[in-house]
């Protein structure tokens, strides 16, 4: 059993804020309110000095786990990106991109190791595989249901191709390509490289077969997007920064800010693109497009170096490399406006991805396997709480499917006037 203030005077932080009003008892009288002390995440051992701070009215009743019944919807909660947490997985190496399809999250590691490959269905729990061979990955995307890394080790075997996730097939591309960034559109798999040449754009209609490209500028790109009728390649060299394409084999040079660009996304009718240094102010770090053609400098949370972008659940959520001028995650409704969000710890953060719910940020630079993970927090609703003393004030509990009930300043959807938090002894089921 678990020890329960019952408050008759005192008000509750409930969710959002809100006092509620309590349904009577099926005897007709009204029940006091539930008044965890605290933050809300969990109550105090019954004694007198608990029981002396509960405040004037204030009763204990003991609350058997196992009398919550009514076990029902599964709910959302948390605003997304806006609360980090830290994962680890079972690798030494670092992982440089990360990308999300077919239901699992894949990472890939630029370390030159055979065991390069992590994969996890909920963001959380991570299992190793082995790549299709030790070249370092640094590009990674999915697209028309497969998976498609890509190497920026020049040679003749730079790309791998898996249904899956798991099992990988080593790939053959023309002599000398190379890949730092790769995506999908149109039909068709973009990778583009840092090499400083004009030879940096290589593409295949099914990630199999690859075909050399000329680019339009001579110089090193990151990251490539499409939408818009248009592929869209940022990068951090070159008298240009920007290059587009309608079909992926005949580019433009575009004019932008000379920022180091290093990652580009497209989503609600907007290409948006982060920097890790800047010319102009210190925070122009953000640059936009409608149409990947005419770019609009922008300003981010702050000047660190930001060089992963995603977009998902209606929000822009892009990571940096530190946290020296403030936190190193921002996000925004309109790749406009930004705010800054505090991240899960002090990293190196590079790439980040979106899927089921939940963004997903990968480390890179040493130290091991390390993610971070924000988005909705899966809760079990428990209706109809009976007090040991046989009332029953019909309240309700969320349990989080990790075992800690959340913040009660942060709004669970459909919680309802009467909605409560009791601390959690068992995520599966609800019973104590």
């Amino acid at each position: 059993m678990a020890d329960v203030n019952i408050n008759k005077s005192r008000g509750k932080r409930f969710i959002g804020g809100v006092t509620p009003s309590i349904p009577s008892y099926p005897d007709g009288t009204v029940p006091p309110v539930l008044n965890p002390p605290g933050d809300g995440r969990g109550f105090p051992a019954h004694n007198d000095t608990t029981e002396k701070q509960g405040g004037e009215g204030s009763e204990f009743y003991h609350v058997n786990e196992a009398n919550f019944n009514n076990i029902s919807e599964v709910f959302n909660t948390d605003p997304i990106g806006t609360v980090w947490t830290i994962r680890s997985a079972p690798s030494p190496d670092s992982f440089r991109s990360i990308a999300y399809g077919n239901g699992i999250f894949v990472a890939v590691s630029s370390d030159s190791v055979l065991n390069s490959i992590l994969t996890s269905t909920d963001g959380r729990n991570w299992t190793l595989r082995a790549a299709a061979n030790t070249t370092p990955w640094n590009g990674l995307t999915f697209g028309n249901g497969i998976f498609v890394a890509f190497s920026n080790l020049p040679g003749a075997s730079g790309a791998m191709t898996s249904p899956d996730g798991i099992n990988w097939t080593l790939r053959t591309t023309p002599a000398g390509t190379s890949g730092q960034g790769i995506g999908y559109g149109n039909g068709l798999f973009v990778a583009v490289a840092d090499n400083g040449t004009n030879n940096n754009i290589t593409t295949s209609p099914d990630g199999i077969t690859w075909t050399r490209r000329t680019s339009a500028v001579v110089g090193g790109f990151y990251s490539v997007a499409y939408g818009a009728g248009l592929f869209v390649a940022v990068g951090t060299s070159g008298t240009s920064r920007v290059q587009t394409s309608p079909d992926g084999i005949t580019w433009t040079a575009r004019t932008s800010v000379l920022n180091d660009w290093r990652s580009v996304v497209y989503a609600n009718g907007l290409f948006v693109a982060v920097s890790s240094t800047h010319v102009g102010a210190s925070t122009e770090r953000v640059m936009t497009s409608p149409d990947g053609i005419t770019w609009t400098i922008r300003n981010a949370a702050n000047r660190n170096g930001w060089y992963g972008i995603t977009h998902g659940d209606g929000y822009f959520v892009a990571v940096a490399a530190n946290n020296n001028f403030g936190n190193s995650v921002m996000i925004s409704s309109d790749g406009i406006n930004w705010t800054a969000q505090q991240e899960a710890t002090n990293l190196w953060w590079y790439s980040i991805a979106y899927g089921n719910g939940l963004f997903v940020a990968t480390h890179w630079t040493g130290g091991g396997a390390l993610f971070m993970t924000s988005g909705i927090v899966k809760l079990i609703k428990h209706s109809q709480l009976n007090l040991d003393d046989g009332r029953n004030p019909h309240q309700t509990r969320y349990e989080d499917l990790e075992g800690t009930p959340p913040a009660s300043d942060r709004n669970v959807d459909g919680g309802g006037a009467n909605s409560v938090y009791l601390p959690s002894q068992k995520v599966n089921g609800g019973n104590a």
